[in-house]
């Protein structure tokens, strides 16, 4: 099969929605970023019509991470859950997603880099669907 233009297929598709996460929208990227993975991964931002900076913030990493970082933002919000990530329909072509909301991050105990929770790909059987969904704050 192939895909549209516009269509990315990656093995892992990382889900995050922001609203007004302006203080913790960059440790949830990093955390993103940092992960030692050799599966092909992609990150959609779903921006909600954040009143404060989180869309500047948002564009600075896409504009670093084009080949990672994919962010939508609405003009009206659309409130939390599916209803969010319905209206913008991502063009994600993954075997597996997970969930990672703007105010969490992900971490490895020590410190230092990680592997993306949750997810074997190597293990998990074909077209099954993995979520993950963390909360890092204290």
């Amino acid at each position: 099969m192939q895909l549209p233009h516009a269509f990315k297929s990656e093995d892992i598709s990382i889900f995050s929605a922001v609203y007004n996460h302006e203080a913790t929208i960059a440790d949830t990227i990093e955390s993103v970023l940092m992960q030692e993975t050799r599966h092909s991964f992609q990150m959609y931002c779903f921006n909600d019509a954040s009143t404060d900076d989180s869309r500047r913030i948002l564009e600075d990493y896409r504009a670093r991470h084009p080949d990672k970082i994919t962010v939508f933002t609405s003009t009206e919000n659309q409130g939390a859950g599916k209803k969010l990530f319905l209206h913008h329909k991502p063009p994600h072509g993954s075997r597996f997603w997970c969930l990672l909301t703007g105010d969490d991050y992900w971490t490895c105990e020590g410190g230092g880099t990680g592997r993306i929770p949750s997810v074997s790909v190597r293990q998990a059987r074909p077209l099954q669907k993995i979520s993950a969904i963390s909360h890092g704050g204290p």
